[in-house]
């Protein structure tokens, strides 16, 4: 195909696209485009991968993405209903699950899961703390005061995040 502003030839099958975008699916993309008599362009292209890597940073799947456009003939790229839907319930469950161990909204799904870890052991250490002594009590003390400095700087960190406008 000719580029109709340059008039070089130009194939978007030969064009390199990054490795998070599965080939065999942006290959039934371009001759999608090709068949309904649209073809991508080199700037096409470019702007395409611009928007899928922007839903990749919003946690949808790709591979998703490009196979409901080529399933339903659309010239961009779109989520599926579905697809939306899902990330919308996993961004609510994420937010009330920060919620519940008084995380701010933005706390992303490692934070959290840390978080709830050193909280589930805290309250372990300090089930057994109750019935220890001597050597064994030190531990425990130390071990709680590492956990509490650490579950201190993840929130400090979360919260600097919030402040810069940041989203995890």
């Amino acid at each position: 195909m000719k580029c109709p502003h340059c008039q070089k030839s130009f194939n978007p099958y030969k064009y390199e696209i990054p490795d998070w975008i599965d080939q065999e699916a942006w290959d039934s993309f371009v001759k999608m485009r090709k068949t309904l008599k649209k073809p991508l362009s080199n700037r096409g292209i470019k702007m395409a991968i611009t928007q899928l890597e922007g839903y990749k940073n919003e946690g949808y799947n790709i591979t998703e993405i490009i196979d409901n456009s080529v399933f339903k003939c659309y010239l961009g790229l779109f989520p599926s209903n579905e697809q939306q839907a899902r990330l919308i319930n996993q961004r609510e469950f994420r937010a009330a699950e920060a919620k519940k161990l008084n995380l701010p909204r933005c706390a992303d799904p490692e934070t959290i899961s840390r978080v709830k870890a050193l909280k589930e052991e805290r309250f372990e250490i300090g089930r057994k703390l109750r019935g220890s002594m001597g050597n064994s009590k030190m531990l425990f003390k130390d071990r709680l005061n590492q956990i509490t400095k650490e579950l201190k700087d993840l929130n400090d960190g979360i919260v600097k995040l919030e402040y810069k406008g940041g989203d995890a």
